[in-house]
């Protein structure tokens, strides 16, 4: 809602973490794609899970690679430099809402000192 960045640098800066660590993650597939000689090798979403990578059931995976579901023909992974991108796009996305909220708050505060009770 808040969209001037002169107004609220904070928030401005906090827009920008998420971006860099989205793009952080989303740039690691080519290191994914070489990793496992597969160059149509792309991350999918499914129900809300991102950056997926889907493997047939009968790949080689590094052993650290956490299984995240299957279906017949294949199984869907997180390798370990996954989740922690994952882990750091939650703490960015959340210090964003923080920010976000003491942005508001302060919107508010800055013209309720014309309507007084």
């Amino acid at each position: 809602l808040i969209t001037s960045s002169d107004q609220f640098p904070e928030l401005a800066e906090a827009r920008q973490a998420v971006l860099v660590v989205k793009e952080k993650l989303d740039s690691s597939i080519s290191s994914y794609r070489k990793k496992l000689a597969n160059r149509n090798l792309e991350f999918l979403q499914v129900s809300g899970i991102t950056h997926l990578i889907e493997l047939p059931v009968d790949a080689k995976v590094p052993v650290n690679w956490v299984k995240v579901n299957s279906t017949k023909k294949s199984i869907r992974y997180h390798p370990p430099e996954i989740v922690a991108g994952l882990d750091e796009l939650a703490l960015a996305t959340e210090h964003l809402t923080i920010v976000n909220r003491a942005s508001w708050d302060s919107f508010l505060k800055s013209f309720s000192r014309y309507y007084t009770d």
